[in-house]
């Protein structure tokens, strides 16, 4: 995903875009779940904890900057 494309994505998840949180949710699930298993073993919990990731980083979209380039990617 270029960082035009995640600045979209953002934008849209700032209005409560269900397509576009679901868009960002696949593009980094595989990232989070990969870092969330080297610390936890069982696969429902890993699950789990991805999903409340997500949930906060919904709710303080406002905190990165859409215009840094690297905002976004390096808060998670």
């Amino acid at each position: 995903m270029d960082k035009n494309e995640l600045r979209n994505i953002i934008f849209e998840c700032r209005k409560n875009d269900r397509l576009a949180q679901e868009k960002l949710y696949r593009s980094f699930f595989g990232l989070f779940y990969t870092i969330a298993k080297d610390y936890v073993a069982d696969k429902e919990l890993v699950i789990g904890i991805v999903n409340e990731a997500f949930l906060k980083i919904f709710m303080n979209l406002d905190a990165f900057d859409e215009f840094c380039e690297f905002s976004f990617k390096s808060s998670i």
